[in-house]
């Protein structure tokens, strides 16, 4: 076994180092014609631009033609548009131009000079070794690039602790933003104990506001934000102090970052109920001088054994769910399958885990779970608040799902697009969250309008769910069209159900708009026993941003086990507004684009790991998703 092992490592090693010596090619071809052709003429005929002669007087009847279509940089040699040039008869030959790997040759200098840097390849680094230019990563560079680094911005953890004499936290640290609430004091220093138990708030922390050029650990995406931490699931938890760690300071605190919930066995159901939920709901209208608190939640470890929508935080339309996506594009084994998710962002995957800060003033390689990708996305959104703090709550919702970008995950099956023309998916949200693309829009971004509530009638149906089959239940809906509460372009969507059942986990719930995106609310858990059933429910969707509610909705229960269930009572509860958001004109490559799968088959070329397959599974999907969108455009 361990030969197979080391061959395996070795495989893996080769193929990064490949990647990082892949070739970037330009839209430039260089283009050798016949005597008297007319350069113009062939130039337009296959969509290029002529931008003059060569060398004319050393070279005769050599031209620089510029592709119209492609884009400046891609990592695709397209040999399919050299061929279709030299096929014609006025030239000779073409030669696609390509970018260079010219060093000088002086010592090379990192960027940073923090020790752990070169380990963050989630970061977008020039100095990550051998991952260096690596595809995957949040884009955050440019933005840094910029002057945006969080400055301004204050960050709350919620955990275990945060070990504020760490040299890489120490000196953004904001005691305004920290407490202890199971020592009651102000002091949110981890307890350190035998195991060392109590690392993970650190950890996140260091995610978050790791202090850049300090010769110490790593740096963090929002590296001069102001960080906090409440130290509070390092014992008992009650309700009581739930409520005041998510209300802790909200007049002053912009994010909190919780990397937490109900346990992810599976079979817990629980969320944020009495006080904590009175004190989310001032936070939104209070917080942040009345723009709204913004809460950061993880995804969950429970694998595809559990759901995201059995856990209520994550359900509240007041939070950011974040899932998590391995350093290839993968899904991680422990991601849940999840409606009410976002976007993404990187976590351990099959080959490596997150750098940060840890407890007793270390670094550590080794952070993992959804508990390392929300708190990366927590210092995303504070850079956009850098660049724009008159951002409301529900504006920052908005420009994530437009800043999450789904193309490097076009190789996995199960992409949906909705009618506002986004591709979603239940282990991504809307794509991997990119920072620059964030900031952008961010910056010269529109405050939405005031949101809506409309609700259809509760109606009692009485349906029994027989074994090993299924009900549809069909809801006619207006938007509440003619009233104070009219919604025309969604955002939030709750089924809320009361159902009935020996077995809690032998349910699945699926739901299709009246514009037909189908959507799964709630999967099967196959360590879900309880006889109670859904009781008030809210099942929550994010994946209808944009469209219109107004229209026939479908509501398909599948019971997979052997009782018979019965349905008592449903309604849908949906936010939104009349009028559709502002776009921005941060553009965005649409799937039925050809080179949005340039980047994987480009890859596949330089014996990437699997990127063959993921090529092929790319193409594959924008097939399917072009052929769908086309039948959907000609009614069928």
């Amino acid at each position: 076994m361990r030969k197979y092992g080391l061959c395996f490592t070795a495989t893996i090693l080769l193929a990064v180092i490949c990647c990082s010596l892949a070739a970037t090619f330009t839209n430039d071809w260089v283009v050798r014609l016949k005597e008297g052709a007319d350069p113009d003429v062939v130039a337009e005929l296959h969509n290029f631009e002529n931008l003059g002669q060569l060398h004319e007087d050393k070279l005769d009847d050599v031209y620089h033609f510029r592709h119209k279509e492609l884009e400046k940089r891609h990592s695709v040699h397209r040999r399919d548009v050299t061929e279709l040039l030299n096929q014609h008869e006025m030239i000779l030959s073409s030669e696609q131009d390509e970018v260079l790997q010219i060093v000088k040759r002086n010592k090379r200098e990192e960027r940073y000079n923090d020790p752990i840097w070169k380990d963050e390849w989630f970061l977008n680094s020039e100095d990550s070794g051998s991952y260096s230019g690596y595809e995957y990563n949040i884009n955050v560079q440019p933005v840094w690039d910029q002057g945006f680094n969080g400055s301004g911005v204050v960050v709350c953890v919620i955990d275990d602790g945060v070990e504020i004499s760490h040299k890489d936290l120490a000196g953004n640290f904001d005691q305004l933003a920290s407490y202890d609430l199971q020592d009651d004091d102000n002091d949110p220093s981890p307890r350190y104990a035998s195991g060392e138990p109590n690392r993970h708030g650190t950890r996140c922390a260091g995610e978050i506001a790791g202090i850049r050029n300090n010769h110490v650990c790593g740096v963090g995406v929002a590296h001069a934000c102001n960080i906090g931490g409440i130290r509070i699931l390092d014992g008992p938890v009650t309700r009581i102090m739930e409520s005041k760690a998510l209300g802790f300071n909200i007049g002053y605190v912009d994010i909190f970052s919780a990397s937490w919930g109900p346990p992810d066995n599976g079979k817990a159901m629980d969320g944020p109920k009495g006080i904590t939920a009175q004190v989310i709901e001032e936070a939104m209208k209070t917080g942040r001088g009345g723009k709204g608190t913004i809460y950061v939640w993880a995804g969950g470890n429970g694998g595809k054994n559990d759901d995201c929508n059995a856990d209520g935080y994550q359900t509240m339309r007041y939070s950011v769910s974040i899932n998590a996506v391995g350093l290839n594009g993968d899904t991680p084994y422990y991601a849940e399958p999840c409606a009410s998710a976002l976007a993404s962002t990187f976590s351990s995957g099959f080959v490596h885990s997150i750098a940060t800060t840890d407890i007793h003033g270390e670094c550590t390689k080794s952070h993992s779970g959804t508990s390392a990708a929300a708190p990366i996305a927590s210092g995303i959104i504070a850079l956009a608040l850098q660049a724009n703090p008159d951002l409301t709550w529900r504006d920052v919702q908005h420009i994530i799902i437009r800043a999450a970008v789904p193309d490097k995950l076009f190789h996995h099956e199960g992409w949906v697009r909705n009618a506002a023309n986004r591709a979603t998916h239940t282990n991504f949200g809307y794509g991997i969250l990119d920072a620059f693309r964030m900031v952008e829009i961010a910056k010269n971004w529109t405050n939405v309008d005031p949101d809506h509530r409309c609700q259809s009638p509760q109606l009692t149906y009485n349906r029994a769910i027989p074994a090993h089959d299924s009900i549809t239940i069909e809801i006619p809906f207006d938007g509440c069209d003619d009233t104070d509460n009219s919604v025309k372009s969604l955002e939030h969507v709750y089924l809320e159900l009361s159902l009935k059942t020996p077995r809690r986990g032998d349910i699945s719930i699926d739901m299709v708009s009246p514009s037909g995106t189908e959507m799964r609310l709630i999967s099967t858990r196959m360590f879900d026993n309880d006889n109670v059933g859904f009781r008030n429910w809210r099942l929550m969707t994010v994946f209808l941003f944009g469209e219109n509610p107004d229209g026939l909705w479908r509501v398909k229960i599948n019971n997979s086990g052997k009782y018979t269930a019965q349905l008592e009572t449903m309604f849908l509860d949906v936010f939104g507004t009349v009028n559709a958001p502002i776009e921005t004109d941060v553009s965005l490559q649409k799937s039925d684009d050809k080179t949005v799968c340039d980047t994987l088959c480009g890859l596949a070329e330089h014996a990437y790991y699997d990127s063959a397959n993921r090529c092929q599974k790319c193409n594959n999907v924008v097939e399917i998703d072009v052929k769908r969108r086309n039948e959907l455009k000609n009614g069928f």
